[in-house]
């Protein structure tokens, strides 16, 4: 019968180990309220980042980021060939009008094909001394093909060229008469008559596709 009794809907008697929680929680309690109470400036701020975290977490849960944009490679640069066509002008430029159709030809040669194209415009001396000199630097920096525009410019391939059999050279006389009295007898020079505009760029983008596939 001793046994039954223990089987009753009397309130059992607790576990120490259960009461001495119990009594750790009021403790605490009591203690966070006496903190509370002596310092209600902390007791304030830490509220108030409490109430930041709760609104931060429920505006990421209700408007989560806006996802990456899609990856997408950057264009390739144009590929060049290891051909270039360099271009030598008087101290005027290539904006000089005598130059720019030059300069446009070789442009629009360039976009049909993978030749490279560059200037190299006159400074210093205006002697043909200096003129030659730039030729001779154009040559030994590895253009293929060298345009000169410009009375010195013109001259100077006229007698530096038979020092490049290798290289090809193209004049642009600023005239008929240029043209008659600075004719090169070299086989690798080749002028382009005087004339328009829209027909010297012609003949010049025409000359610089032709060799770049001649080399090619």
């Amino acid at each position: 019968m001793a046994a039954r009794q223990n089987r009753n809907n009397l309130p059992r008697v607790r576990p120490s180990s259960e009461v001495s929680r119990q009594s750790s929680s009021r403790a605490l309690a009591a203690r966070i309220t006496v903190v509370l109470h002596r310092h209600p400036r902390r007791a304030l701020a830490a509220a108030i980042v409490a109430a930041t975290c709760i609104v931060a977490i429920c505006a990421y849960t209700l408007w989560p980021p806006a996802a990456a944009p899609a990856y997408r490679p950057t264009a390739r640069a144009k590929a060049y060939a290891q051909y270039t066509a360099c271009l030598l002008t008087d101290e005027a430029g290539i904006t000089a009008q005598t130059a720019k159709p030059v300069w446009a030809g070789m442009q629009a040669a360039s976009a049909k094909s993978a030749e490279q194209v560059s200037y190299l415009t006159m400074a210093g001396p205006d002697t043909a001394a200096s003129a030659e000199t730039y030729v001779n630097t154009l040559a030994l920096r590895g253009c293929n093909l060298i345009l000169a525009t410009g009375n010195l410019p013109d001259q100077a391939v006229d007698v530096r060229a038979a020092a490049y059999p290798a290289l090809e050279f193209i004049t642009t006389p600023m005239s008929v008469a240029a043209a008659t009295s600075t004719a090169s007898a070299e086989h690798n020079v080749t002028a382009i008559p005087a004339g328009k505009a829209s027909d010297v760029q012609a003949a010049v983008e025409s000359a610089l596709i032709q060799d770049y596939h001649s080399a090619s």
